[in-house]
């Protein structure tokens, strides 16, 4: 450093450097004139003590910070300082403070967690000049009123799926001309960068105006365009002082704010001239004729500036701004992207040989690649990502700004500063990535959908994350794909002789090749006409549509007959039971749907015909014919997620079932239950209660079957996630867990060589330790034991009546009937169940009492009963809770913290029973972390990473809600195409999902290693779609940190504590009983034996 600032200093102070005087002069005169003012800052600034410090940095020079020290590779000069200051540091870049992140943990803190506070914007000056006063949407203000509209504008409109398919011919053609161009070219040297910038700035300003301006006119408007965006994206990416320096702006030193004025000038009148011909033809269309067509990016624009809806309309510098985004974003990026794979596959001839492959394999080498091709070309997918892994077009992205001060990793950052996100060093990190340097794509090969483009994943986010995401990513995505495999399909590539590798960068807003890519290609297509006639030949390929949909409508149309014959046999079976006069325990039944035909038969008749006569946006998802009235009720069976999973196979991933007159649809792929619990999970997050929920919940006043929208909610599940059930409460229970599960390893003891029931064995600890938390261990005695064992009573009969099918559920005209009694029985559950809480709370209010009359000042840590009865005499009606809401709130702790933890460890001893290899490994894992000479602590689980394994795969394998809880749409929604109606019931079949063949190598098999190779990937939170056994989103299972701490401790002493078998002449049985927790059919009875050599813990 010191060396640099005596090389600056003679630099700047150097009489014969004429050209830069002025900047030395201007140096001179700052030095000298705030130099008190910088003195007076440093003494305020040591007199203040922030909450939290400022992130560590290298120290810098007075007045222009570390400036001189950067060099040009900023990218690589910030991941040197990360490994000296750690993953979060600070820079003093003249005056304004920059802060560098380089860890995906803190990329989250930014781009999730705190999205909101860091998706301000700090433009420089040349931005500010060409987007029209930030008038666009990479640079605008996201507290301006406008961003929110254009963005939604950008990408649910423009950029929607529905948009870009209709832009493909225009896409084609250009990349069709651009095959042709390069096979007049053979055998000559053609640059790759500059080829697949014309071809993508074609095709984006084709869609731009959808074709319709052609001739000399169009190729003046795109030449123009061209010689613009190179001079516009080098003035961009170049540093500007009066960036670091706001006091300089106006001296414009670099000249950078005159040149881009420039630019803008000659970009303005191309804008104005292709704006006034787009609107002249818009008139003329008008005149002539009324026809609609579809309509192209600039007139959709256009026709928002002249919408008079205030809250929807744009200005003409936001439609220009706009303009700017799709032409810049979506031609640099893309032939950068481009030039970056040619050069990788250049690099790497045995990977070019696979992609060449694959093409050869989908396409076929008597056809051309169409857009339609890209979903099966899985290897130049991960070609393509791994190219943005080591290659990402901005490594840094484009720097946040906080809106307000805020605290990342433990340090400050102030509002205003410039937040880098260092996409380079994260997509290089050793500690993320195996061979972090080396161009694998088949690391992207294991699981496809690991890491997409969309920055869910914080190790991989070429393209940003959260709100300021790139929003123009599916048109690019869309155009380099197809460019790329065009290119890949129809010609052989290779370096002209003599030239050597060279995959060397520059630094840049757009991180390119340092030296242009130059290739030579060679015809790789046996057929010759296809270079020349390209057009001909995507019409012929349309001949066969015909044929190919012809087999498909046969083997469709057998499909369904097989089910119908089943369908009409199962029917007349249903009504001959219904009408047998001799089946006198169900004659009312029958009594019920002979009254409900003859009176309903003309309201369902004029609800069809209403039906008929409406034409909805979007279909309603294909599904199975049933019967009037009872609809596929009678078709269902017991096994619900079988039945549900087999429909699937027929109907596709959604499909729709009418049980009753409610309307059911069932979700069976990752990718539509993203749309229900991530893109609308705002929307899904209602429920359709039943009858039997709503009793024992006191009207659904608990957090699981409480409505969304309801006030009380949002309050209920943040006092339950963020406060009773947090680390440091749960953590603070820990004995109590810990006293049970050593009395069940005392009780184990007892009865070595006996046959123990695990599920009623597991059942009895958890709901033992769950009711200790709730009041903390501080209710002793007989008056203890008597409400535990009412407790265990109510428990058991209130899961059989949750889990039972309902008539009145699905026809609500047969609810005042409860034919089946259900309603009754819970009622009588529920009183049972009120008398004890009241019991409960009362003796717990005695003894708060008694406590605050001793006045002691002993302070001890709250139970879970006196937080909720704290909430409920709350003063502050915001917080506060009513007895029925304590109650429900109760409730959902006792019956979601026992069953599904008995349950699970039941399943996981029948696997480890069945498989006992694995049994082995876990023992010997047990025995490393734990000892042979102690008991197992909760702060051993961490450690035990293979028992993790295994209960992740019991989890995939039964999850204990195969179908979670119905959501249910608060408005009409449409997922998937398809239109899912206000109030119907949307299941989310879990258990298809985690044993999708497409999705998971041998489904059905038990291999906990599948988990092992990266044990965060899938976690218990439903971030990965293809894993959910609590669900996702704002529904997801709210006591999952202390179910999972049960299970965990529960499952670990029983293994280490003891060896297990099954009864002599007891056979393996895996098979399930379906219910709202799907439980064994038949319970487990394994004989324990002491596995310690020290008897001390049993006896303990």
């Amino acid at each position: 450093m010191s060396h640099a600032t005596y090389t600056l200093y003679s630099w700047l102070w150097d009489g014969n450097n004429q050209k830069v005087g002025l900047l030395g002069a201007v140096f001179s005169f700052l030095i000298a004139t705030l130099v008190i003012s910088l003195w007076q800052l440093w003494t305020l600034r040591k007199s203040r003590k922030p909450i939290a410090p400022l992130p560590p940095g290298p120290r810098g020079l007075p007045l222009v910070g570390y400036l001189p020290f950067l060099g040009t590779d900023l990218h690589m000069v910030f991941t040197e300082l990360a490994g000296i200051y750690g993953p979060i540091f600070k820079l003093w870049l003249g005056n304004k403070l920059f802060v560098v992140i380089s860890s995906p943990l803190l990329a989250k803190e930014v781009v999730r967690v705190q999205d909101k506070t860091f998706s301000e914007r700090d433009p420089p000056i040349a931005a500010q000049v060409i987007t029209y006063g930030c008038n666009d949407i990479a640079f605008d203000s996201y507290s301006s009123p406008s961003w929110k509209m254009k963005r939604r504008v950008l990408a649910s409109e423009m950029l929607s799926n529905a948009s870009l398919n209709a832009c493909y011919d225009l896409r084609r053609e250009q990349v069709m001309n651009t095959i042709g161009d390069v096979y007049k070219n053979v055998g000559k040297p053609i640059d790759i960068g500059e080829l697949s910038f014309l071809t993508a700035n074609n095709a984006v300003m084709g869609m731009l105006w959808g074709g319709k301006l052609r001739g000399e006119k169009r190729a003046i408007i795109e030449g123009r365009f061209k010689g613009i965006s190179t001079e516009l994206m080098v003035l961009m990416g170049k540093p500007n002082l009066s960036d670091f320096f706001p006091v300089l702006a106006r001296f414009d030193i670099q000249g950078i704010e005159r040149r881009m004025k420039k630019i803008s000038h000659l970009l303005d009148q191309v804008l104005e001239s292709v704006i006034e011909l787009r609107m002249n033809m818009a008139t003329k269309k008008d005149k002539n004729d009324g026809n609609s067509e579809q309509k192209d990016f600039l007139q959709f624009l256009l026709e928002l500036k002249e919408n008079e809806d205030s809250a929807s309309s744009i200005t003409m510098n936001q439609l220009k701004g706009m303009l700017l985004n799709i032409l810049g974003g979506g031609t640099d990026t893309t032939s950068t992207m481009m030039e970056w794979t040619m050069a990788q596959l250049i690099q790497h001839p045995e990977v070019m040989a696979k992609v060449k492959k694959e093409l050869a394999d989908v396409v076929g080498l008597s056809s051309t690649v169409e857009e339609d091709h890209l979903p099966n070309l899985l290897y130049l997918h991960a070609v393509i990502k791994e190219t943005f892994r080591l290659h990402p077009p901005l490594p840094l992205l484009v720097p946040r700004c906080p809106g307000v001060s805020s605290t990342v990793g433990g340090y400050s950052i102030p509002k205003g500063s410039r937040v880098f996100l260092n996409i380079w060093s994260i997509h290089r990190d050793p500690n993320i990535w195996d061979n972090p340097s080396e161009f694998q794509p088949e690391r992207f090969l294991n699981d496809p959908n690991k890491f997409d483009y969309n920055g869910n994943d914080f190790r991989y986010m070429p393209f940003g994350s959260g709100r300021r995401r790139c929003p123009g990513l599916p048109l690019g995505e869309k155009m380099l794909y197809f460019m790329l495999a065009s290119l890949l399909h129809s010609f052989e590539w290779k370096l002209p002789q003599g030239t050597e590798h060279d995959l060397s960068s520059i630094f840049g807003i757009v991180m390119k090749k340092k030296k242009p890519l130059l290739l030579i290609p060679t015809p790789s297509l046996p057929n010759l006409e296809l270079y020349i006639n390209l057009n001909l030949h995507r019409k012929l390929r349309c001949f066969a549509l015909p044929f190919n949909l012809t087999f498909h409508f046969r083997y469709t149309l057998q499909t369904k007959c097989v089910v119908s014959l089943r369908m009409s046999h199962t029917t007349y079976t249903l009504y001959s039971w219904l009408w047998d006069g001799s089946n006198q325990k169900d004659r009312q039944l029958g009594a019920v749907f002979s009254f409900l035909i003859a009176t309903l038969v003309i309201s369902l008749w004029q609800l069809w015909t209403v039906r008929k006569s409406r034409k909805p946006l979007a279909p309603l998802p294909p599904g199975p014919r049933g019967l009037p009235l009872v609809g596929y009720l009678p078709f269902l069976g017991t096994d619900l997620h079988i039945v549900f999973t087999e429909l699937a196979g027929i109907y596709g991933p959604i499909f729709k079932l009418w049980l009753g007159n409610k309307l059911c649809v069932v979700i069976s792929s990752p990718l539509l239950a993203k749309e229900v619990v991530r893109v609308q999970d705002k929307t899904f997050s209602e429920r359709d209660p039943p009858i039997a929920a709503q009793v024992i919940t006191y009207g659904c006043n608990d957090i699981v079957f409480d409505s969304y929208s309801s006030p009380s909610w949002k309050r209920k599940r943040t006092v339950l996630a963020s406060e009773m059930l947090t680390n440091a409460s749960i953590k603070a229970c820990y004995g109590l867990r810990r006293e049970q599960v050593m009395k069940t390893i005392g009780d184990v003891y007892k009865n070595v060589g006996k046959p123990i029931d695990i599920g009623e064995l597991s059942f009895l600890t958890a709901i033992n330790a769950i009711m200790g938390m709730l009041w903390g261990g501080k209710l002793r005695g007989e008056k203890t034991a008597t409400i535990e064992g009412r407790f265990k009573e109510i428990s058991t009969e209130l899961m059989v009546l949750l889990g039972k099918p309902n008539l009145s559920d699905f026809l609500p005209v047969l609810a005042r009937f409860d034919i089946q009694g259900i309603e009754r029985g819970m009622k009588k559950i529920s009183h049972l169940f009120d008398q004890v809480l009241e019991s409960v709370i009362e003796l717990r209010m005695n003894y708060m009492a008694t406590e605050k009359e001793k006045d002691d000042a002993k302070s001890e840590p709250k139970d879970f009963l006196q937080f909720l009865l704290e909430l409920k005499d709350n003063e502050d009606r915001a917080s506060s809770i009513t007895m029925n809401q304590l109650k429900g709130m109760l409730m959902d702790i006792v019956v979601g913290g026992t069953d599904t933890t008995s349950t699970m460890t039941e399943w996981t001893m029948t696997e480890l029973i069945q498989h006992p290899e694995i049994m082995a490994k876990v023992k010997k894992e047990l025995a490393d972390a734990v000892g042979l000479n102690s008991t197992v602590e909760e702060d051993h689980l961490p450690n035990l990473g293979y028992l993790h394994a295994v209960i992740k795969e019991t989890f995939r394998l039964h999850p204990p809600l195969p179908l979670l809880v119905a959501r249910c749409p608060s408005v009409s929604s449409n997922v998937g195409g398809y239109t899912i109606p206000k109030g119907s019931t949307v299941f989310l079949n879990i258990w298809s999902i985690h044993r999708d063949p497409h999705i998971w190598d041998n489904p059905s098999e038990f291999q906990p290693e599948r988990f092992l190779n990266n044990p965060d990937k899938f976690d218990y939170y439903g971030n990965d779609f293809r894993y959910m056994p609590f669900g996702s989103g704002r529904r997801r299972c709210p006591g999952l940190p202390l179910g999972e701490k049960m299970l965990y401790l529960m499952l670990a002493s029983l293994l280490h504590s003891f060896e297990w078998k099954l009864p002599k002449g007891t056979e393996h049985d895996l098979s399930s009983k379906f219910g709202i927790v799907m439980k064994k059919k038949n319970p487990l009875l394994l004989i324990p034996t002491p596995s310690l050599p020290n008897l001390e813990p049993y006896i303990k």
